[in-house]
């Protein structure tokens, strides 16, 4: 994946600087491990596609302005300030 070409919309390309596994610490204090992120130095935000956390058997729930995460029935985050 290192040197990969990223395509976004309007026909824009950035490359893949670097893949890496990724622990995350949520407030709800459990720990969120992700495989395979992809570094693009020019990509201002960090993005998650939730395509690929619904493959990966994750739910994600969007209620007003709180974005909630489970996998397995498991709650694993609620966010309020999207």
């Amino acid at each position: 994946m290192d040197g990969e070409t990223l395509y976004m919309e309007k026909s824009s390309t950035s490359k893949v600087l670097g893949v890496k596994k990724i622990k995350l610490n949520m407030t709800s204090r459990k720990l969120l491990t992700l495989n395979n992120v992809q570094h693009v130095a020019n990509i201002r935000n960090n993005l998650m596609s939730d395509s690929l956390l619904s493959k990966n058997h994750f739910k994600i729930m969007f209620e007003s302005d709180t974005f909630i995460l489970f996998k397995n029935d498991m709650f694993i985050e609620k966010n309020e300030s999207l």
